[in-house]
């Protein structure tokens, strides 16, 4: 599953910088200000339109196809002969583990009629979404400098922090932030931060984290960002990143923020 990983990671990279066929995924990349170092950095890739770019470059490369399968990245078709890509006409952003190897990825829609807008690989033995934290490979030397690591919401949003220079940022996959989280943070920082980008999410957020808060043994506090505004929005004004630091440094610790919004 790590080779097929691997290969698909290199299929994926190629595809967006192929001069037609990537060409949406480059201007939606583009649109959201993301900087070419961050698309290398965070090796962002295109999954192709059509059924099956990648079960084809499979076995035209003669790669491992039950590993594919195994990576949840093809399927066998329930009709008919051959296998299709479970990810399509999406943006992709490659899932790593602590050591920077692929382990699974995201696909963002380009097209406002598909659905769902996000689609993750599904679990695997290398893969388990409560326990990985997106950036965690290129966030883990800055949280250890910092003794801090900060959670935000999204894919886009940890880009945007490590664009801006806020690099022990990183985030969940679609998931509360879980014990198992904790676990892995553990060996590399004394705090947490959750960062939402409203009070309604926040106070969500802090009811979820106050377990783990008593029964822990790491610091977890919660910044709200202001005006609701989201990490990619607050860093793109002039003085963002110092609202950024000035936010996070006030973060609340989770019970206090939960007392608060209880009176």
């Amino acid at each position: 599953i790590h080779a097929a990983n691997d290969q698909a990671l290199n299929f994926y990279r190629h595809s967006l910088k192929d001069a037609p066929a990537g060409k949406v995924a480059r201007d939606y990349v583009d649109r959201r200000g993301i900087h070419p170092d961050m698309v290398d950095a965070f090796q962002l890739g295109y999954a192709p339109d059509g059924w099956d770019a990648l079960a084809t470059a499979v076995g035209r490369q003669r790669w491992d196809r039950d590993a594919f399968e195994q990576a949840g990245l093809i399927a066998l078709r329930k009709q008919g002969q051959g296998h299709y890509d479970k990810l399509r006409h999406r943006l992709i952003f490659p899932i790593c583990d602590a050591m920077g190897r692929p382990i699974a990825f995201g696909g963002r829609k380009l097209r406002d009629e598909d659905e769902p807008k996000y689609l993750n690989s599904p679990e695997t033995i290398l893969f388990n979404k409560s326990r990985t934290l997106y950036g965690l490979h290129l966030a883990k030397k800055a949280i250890i400098d910092s003794h801090a690591a900060v959670i935000v919401e999204g894919y886009t949003d940890v880009i945007a922090c490590h664009q801006a220079g806020a690099k022990n940022v990183l985030a969940t996959l679609g998931t509360a932030f879980t014990a198992e989280h904790v676990t892995e943070l553990r060996r590399f920082a004394e705090k947490v931060v959750l960062v939402y980008d409203g009070d309604e999410a926040g106070q969500k957020a802090a009811e979820r984290a106050v377990d783990i808060f008593l029964h822990g043994d790491m610091d977890v506090a919660i910044a709200v960002l202001p005006g609701g505004a989201d990490p990619a929005e607050l860093l793109a004004e002039e003085d963002g990143l110092d609202q950024w630091r000035q936010c996070v440094a006030a973060a609340a610790p989770a019970m206090d923020f939960l007392l608060a919004a209880f009176r």
